[in-house]
């Protein structure tokens, strides 16, 4: 079936500062197909006069269609009154104002409870590993509190979806599970864009723009982490980290969240608030000259889908230290590009840490970044576009 129009469905705001995860993907989804398809980002904004009314948005030089559907003046952060809940409605509030012959590409399954039109193309895409999603050790999802209701209307909506994509296989092997009787379901990996993280071959002096920037020490190892601050991220392991580290560790954390106010606490309370920079959100596309600057990437995140800040750092040659998280062991290659900590304890990650100091110099920053060529946003998304043809 001929593709025309694409709707990438996420409730964010592709303009904001912190765009997240999803956002990036989306972003970057539409940034790739926008000279063939005519693509639209349907989301949210802060300003009520916008919504409900299609726009061009200026992407990183792209001029892409927007149309927010709700607004929101609490992003990224949580209201009482959840977003998910504000934007089905918007969803369903501007259904008219959807081609009713489209494709929707939709990043939440629970996006597909809007009315649907017998003519269109419906397509699901899960960015996270769903049996850790509904534990309620993980995360911040409402669903960890009705796992049952969660499946139940995942069945529900199953028949009127095309086909079912996840960024983590973890997840699709539940899905199979779940829906056992559906063929189309597919895995297919995120990518870090490339017209934003890539191989620096002016490294040094990116380098020593960020020391000046930022008031760095030149000769300190400087570890990087990046994504929301919240309980899964488990960042109080990883300021430990450097408690226990020699003084010449120090760590830079990009993002904000629910327990930021607690990682600055800890900080001070443990004499390391000279050693760690919290610098808060950063928007996406001035994010590289961080991972360039960086020594090593670290993540002591409990759970992922599939890390797109993990695909940026080594895209632009700087290796990984990760727990065997979503899909880690897909990307990381042990002594090219970084290593992966299987246990999930404090001493192995401490210990990781110690190992890729160590080794620091046996990296090739360029074999770093190649190591994930295969990672492919052209290919990845074209192979996408074939099962959206083919349904």
């Amino acid at each position: 079936m001929k593709l025309d129009k694409i709707y990438i469905i996420w409730q964010f705001d592709p303009r904001s500062k912190n765009i997240g995860g999803v956002g990036k993907y989306v972003i970057s989804f539409a940034k790739e197909i926008y000279e063939k398809y005519e693509v639209v980002i349907v989301g949210v904004t802060k300003n009520a006069k916008e919504v409900g009314k299609l726009q061009v948005i200026n992407l990183d030089g792209f001029n892409i269609f927007f149309l927010p559907v709700c607004t929101d003046k609490n992003i990224p952060t949580k209201s009482f009154t959840p977003l998910l809940f504000k934007f089905v409605l918007g969803l369903n509030k501007f259904k008219n104002l959807f081609d009713k012959r489209a494709t929707f590409f939709l990043q939440r399954f629970e996006y597909s409870f809007i009315k649907m039109n017998a003519n269109s193309r419906y397509f699901v895409n899960f960015h996270y590993d769903i049996s850790h999603y509904l534990e309620r050790k993980s995360g911040e999802s409402y669903w960890k509190y009705f796992p049952s209701v969660y499946k139940y209307l995942l069945k529900k909506i199953e028949p009127n979806i095309n086909g079912f994509f996840s960024v983590n296989n973890q997840s699709c092997h539940y899905l199979k599970r779940l829906l056992h009787k559906r063929k189309e379901i597919y895995f297919f990996p995120t990518w870090a864009d490339s017209k934003l993280f890539y191989y620096e071959t002016e490294r040094v002096n990116v380098k020593l723009k960020v020391i000046s920037k930022f008031d760095l020490l030149p000769n300190n190892y400087y570890l990087l982490s990046i994504g929301r601050i919240n309980k899964s991220k488990n960042l109080m392991m990883l300021l430990t980290c450097i408690v226990d580290l020699p003084e010449n560790f120090s760590l830079i954390i990009v993002g904000d969240g629910p327990y930021l106010d607690n990682c600055i606490e800890f900080a001070k309370q443990n004499g390391i608030q000279n050693r760690v920079l919290f610098l808060g959100r950063i928007e996406h596309y001035k994010i590289k000259d961080l991972y360039v600057a960086c020594d090593l990437y670290v993540s002591t995140s409990l759970t992922e889908g599939m890390s797109i800040a993990l695909m940026e750092s080594l895209a632009c040659g700087t290796p990984a230290l990760t727990f065997n998280t979503g899909e880690a062991s897909t990307v990381i290659q042990e002594g090219l590009n970084g290593l992966i900590v299987h246990d999930f304890s404090y001493a192995s990650f401490l210990e990781g840490i110690r190992s890729m100091y160590s080794q620091r110099n046996n990296f090739i920053h360029k074999n770093i970044s190649d190591s994930i060529s295969k990672f492919s946003a052209k290919d990845i998304i074209s192979s996408i576009l074939e099962k959206f043809k083919a349904s």
